[in-house]
């Protein structure tokens, strides 16, 4: 196969639910507005989850990565504990998830 161009992208990027964000090799973070202007090809597709604690954030991971198994599709999970707006100054727990085909890359 080949990687898929950013028109191709764009269509099916419309059937993700809010909050995905398309990473090209030129601009980590392209939204899905500004395909239109871009020629060069999506490296992957990425998603930050938030999460009450390290516990529930590793049980996602546990349940995200069963379907990835199932589905025979590795994405990549990362976990960290980040600190939260200014007012509040709390830690939050974020899994970012990010879908890509190595070999295509």
């Amino acid at each position: 196969g080949k990687p898929l161009d950013y028109s191709q992208v764009a269509l099916l990027f419309k059937t993700l639910e809010k909050g995905w964000v398309i990473s090209s090799l030129c601009n980590p973070k392209t939204s899905s507005e500004q395909l239109v202007a871009i020629s060069s090809i999506p490296k992957s597709i990425y998603k930050e989850y938030h999460h009450e604690s390290l516990i529930q954030g590793s049980k996602f991971i546990s349940c995200l990565a069963s379907l990835c198994h199932v589905h025979n599709h590795f994405a990549t999970f990362i976990l960290e504990r980040k600190l939260g707006e200014r007012a509040s100054s709390s830690w939050i727990f974020v899994t970012t998830v990010t879908c890509h085909t190595p070999t295509l890359e």
